[in-house]
């Protein structure tokens, strides 16, 4: 068995406290945004870390770090300004944002001495899902304590509303076409690659995982007998019409907000909570969603100076776009997780495989790494279901979901 005594519990503490706290980007050094990728196979603790994680993220007026040695050292607090973070949580088809409810957290830890974030509950204006979840006799019941349901329109409606200092649980369009920043950006691609390019992509190498083995990835560069800075654009196939009338994955909504939290966002803080991150980065993407890729990648330096923190999961790295990967400050490696050499200084894979339930090894990537724990959430709430989402069956009758939404009223 893995001797875990030989592995730091200073450093992941250190790490997992830089990980959830944040400063100012535009003035410390080494501040600002920073991201976070947990990866563990199903049911190892990743959605239970990540709902602590929104609840206790903060952010500090000054240096994190001075703040965060003062706090293992157990110094007095007093000489620094924290403030709550204000989150917004991807809503899924099941999901466990009801435990971080202030209501059910307070049930959950009533000891809690810190301030507790309020939750608010975002769907698109033209969604009507119903949120319900399953006792144990597997009978549909409401969920318990969810504060009012507000709308949005798009995603600069959502940012101009949003609830500062607090989650932001949000439900992507059921039926989105992209926004006309996206649009502007893909027209941009098309201008500097061609239809083909992706398919016959010549130039750099890049690791990839396959499998345990390693592969060689292309990137790609400009066209043969032109240089990268002089090449002629190519003309633009499609229209903005044309872009404006398809209808895309819900899932690319989260590129639109993303860039509008940056473009938007000046000195306030804002953490992005993401479940199963592959849905937006997926790996091996092709098409639109691999310049939407591409641009994002090369917006993350600026996430970080517009103090936009991102906190994502998964359950392997091969499952995410390569140009991501490259991009994240902190890995959080759980009980399932395969270690990717690319990414990390671990070299034993056991060290991961055998770690038990509520520890994880987290790395400030390819600086240094150290062990944390965490614990379940006490009297944990049933998973949130949604019916009324795309494409899916819905589950409850017409009679209990009229008894749901009657008791949400009443509420």
């Amino acid at each position: 068995m893995t001797d875990y005594a030989k592995i730091s519990p200073k450093i992941g503490h250190k790490n997992w406290l830089a990980a959830i706290t944040h400063d100012d980007g535009q003035f410390a050094s080494d501040g600002g945004g920073k991201s976070t990728l947990m990866l563990a196979a199903p049911g190892k603790g990743k959605t239970t870390l990540l709902c602590q994680s929104a609840q206790i993220s903060k952010y500090v007026h000054g240096n994190k770090h001075d703040f965060i040695q003062a706090l293992v050292q157990g110094e007095p607090l007093d000489n620094f300004k924290v403030f709550l973070e204000t989150v917004i949580w991807r809503i899924r088809d099941f999901d466990a944002f009801a435990n971080i409810i202030p209501e059910n957290w307070m049930h959950s830890f009533p000891e809690w001495r810190s301030s507790v974030k309020k939750m608010h509950i975002w769907i698109h204006e033209d969604d009507h899902p119903i949120f319900y979840c399953y006792n144990y006799k597997k009978q549909p019941l409401p969920i318990k304590n969810l504060p009012p349901v507000e709308f949005y329109k798009d995603a600069d409606d959502l940012m101009r509303r949003l609830h500062w200092g607090a989650i932001n649980a949000v439900l992507e369009p059921q039926t989105y076409h992209l926004s006309e920043m996206l649009i502007q950006k893909l027209r941009e691609k098309k201008m500097d690659y061609d239809d083909d390019t992706i398919e016959d992509m010549q130039g750099e190498d890049e690791d990839d995982e396959d499998d345990g083995r390693y592969r060689k990835r292309k990137r790609p560069v400009a066209t043969r007998g032109r240089s990268a800075r002089g090449r002629r654009r190519k003309e633009v196939r499609g229209s903005r019409d044309d872009y404006a009338k398809r209808e895309v994955s819900p899932a690319y909504f989260w590129f639109d907000l993303i860039h509008t939290a940056m473009e938007a966002n000046k000195t306030r803080h804002v953490h992005f909570c993401i479940d199963e991150w592959d849905d937006i980065a997926e790996a091996r993407s092709e098409g639109d969603i691999w310049k939407l890729l591409d641009d994002l990648a090369s917006d993350w330096k600026t996430l970080r100076k517009s103090n936009i923190s991102a906190e994502l999961s998964t359950h392997q790295t091969d499952y995410v776009d390569w140009r991501i990967l490259k991009r994240i400050d902190y890995f959080i490696w759980m009980k399932g997780a395969i270690v990717h050499p690319s990414y990390s200084m671990l070299r034993e894979q056991s060290i991961v495989s055998n770690l038990p339930m509520g520890t994880f090894i987290i790395e400030e990537k390819k600086v240094n790494f150290g062990i944390e724990t965490f614990d379940k959430i006490p009297r944990k709430q049933p998973d949130v279901r949604i019916d009324g989402l795309k494409g899916q069956t819905p589950r409850l009758t017409l009679n209990q979901a009229n008894e749901i939404l009657k008791t949400m009223c009443e509420a």
